[in-house]
């Protein structure tokens, strides 16, 4: 369905110069930026689109116009097409990038959107393109607030959504974080641009569909400024936060972090969940914090034991030795095996990006070396009994597999003497989702 609804005339348009004080607030960008925007059809990315556009082209840059197509509704593809025609006309190139699922039985609007982030990420790793602008904007930012004050968020959850969000790969950039819909929409109808609208979005089995439903412009300005407040709280603890990361974890390659105990002790109960939920997210490259109360019971287990009982928590080991704890991947939570392509990047866990330059001969498999694997190696090469990685986090490395045979181990610079890898070398790094500490939460 197309739209092109009349607005109050109190919601002024968006002009370049606003648009551009949005940008410079989300920099710095290269004297020629490329950047990649994503664009539903809706009114929130279809403007994002042609501000960007014009972005853009005064700084002799290149934009890239993304549109997933999830293929959850009939008319999908047709809009999908539609939008391409609509960005034409502005000059703009457009590309469409379906999705295939797999779908899930329950909660496919979850399923889809780390679906399209997945999607959107890959193909700005693809380009080197370090900027991905999305269209949320200020009514999203108080709905998301008002969802997560539901679900007892802590100051964090409370800040919402963040201006700059760094990942592996690219920035991803939301400049209408301080802008109404409304006044995106009056941008549009501004140049008399018609947008998609989505049924999906007004679904009131949702909870965001709900909050559209229901809540008055009041209640969204209250939890606009409880954003605000908790933001600036929340900018704080990162940055307390990552001074006592940088004081009290080492990162080892082999993906599991240590914890020196005595460089907590100085650390505030708050101070230490918000180290502890960042490291368990780096380790199990989770996208989302565990849950509060899990964090608090294992600060608990830290500070009021004599001697810290080992625990499992959100796909990670915890163990205690002497004065340190270690963070290693739960072996129970791994990924499954996947089959290593030639000559291209294979992710495995979500955390290894694996590769090879060479053409393979055999087909091989990637896996963890668990400890049927252990058992192989050391039968063929005793001396990497002695490697320092603690014995959790050796069964949890990734390792290349043909048949029932582990043959390489990067992390080991183990690898079997068979002639047909004799000339192949595998390249293994770490790449967790999720970084310890990144650029500050970012405010428009």
């Amino acid at each position: 369905m197309y739209e092109n609804c009349q607005v109050s005339s109190i919601s002024s348009i968006i002009s370049d110069d606003e648009f551009n004080k949005c940008m410079e607030s989300l920099g710095p960008f290269e004297s020629s930026p490329e950047i990649a925007v994503a664009v539903s059809g809706g009114s929130d990315s279809l403007c994002l689109a042609i501000l960007s556009n014009r972005w853009v082209k005064k700084r002799g840059g290149k934009l890239h116009v993304l549109t997933v197509d999830h293929k959850l509704r009939k008319e999908s593809e047709v809009e999908a097409r539609q939008v391409g025609n609509w960005l034409r006309s502005y000059n703009m190139s457009h590309e469409i990038i379906e999705w295939d699922g797999p779908y899930p039985r329950s909660g496919i609007q979850a399923a889809a959107r780390i679906a399209r982030y997945k999607i959107l990420e890959e193909f700005c790793r693809n380009k080197n393109i370090l900027h991905l602008l999305v269209g949320h904007h200020q009514n999203d930012q108080a709905e998301t607030v008002l969802i997560r004050q539901e679900g007892s968020s802590g100051s964090n959850g409370l800040a919402a959504m963040a201006a700059i969000y760094e990942k592996k790969d690219v920035r991803i950039l939301r400049p209408f974080l301080k802008i109404s819909k409304p006044r995106l929409v009056a941008t549009l109808e501004a140049l008399d641009q018609k947008w998609v609208d989505d049924p999906s979005n007004m679904n009131t089995k949702t909870a965001r569909g709900r909050l559209r439903a229901e809540i008055k412009e009041s209640i969204l300005d209250k939890a606009l400024v409880l954003a605000q407040n908790s933001a600036s709280i929340r900018i704080k603890g990162e940055i307390e936060t990552a001074r006592i990361a940088a004081r009290a974890l080492s990162f080892n390659p082999a993906a599991f972090i240590k914890i020196d105990l005595d460089q907590l002790d100085a650390a505030n109960t708050q101070n230490l969940e918000r180290v502890l939920s960042k490291t368990i997210m780096t380790v199990a490259a989770r996208y989302y914090p565990p849950r509060l109360r899990q964090i608090k019971s294992l600060v608990k287990n830290l500070i009021n034991d004599s001697e810290f009982h080992d625990c499992t928590l959100a796909g990670c080991r915890i163990l205690g030795q002497k004065r340190n704890i270690y963070v290693i991947r739960e072996l129970a939570r791994l990924g499954p095996d996947m089959i290593l392509r030639d000559r291209k990047e294979t992710l495995w866990d979500n955390r290894f990006i694996i590769s090879t330059k060479q053409d393979l001969t055999l087909d091989l498999r990637i896996a963890a070396v668990h400890k049927a694997g252990w058992a192989q190696i050391i039968s063929d090469d005793s001396n990497l009994k002695q490697t320092l990685i603690p014995f959790e986090a050796r069964l949890s490395l990734p390792s290349i597999w043909y048949g029932d045979t582990v043959v390489a181990v990067p992390h080991l610079g183990y690898k079997k003497k068979i002639k047909a890898l004799d000339k192949v070398n595998f390249s293994i790094r770490w790449a967790p989702p999720s970084a310890m500490a990144s650029a500050k939460f970012g405010r428009v």
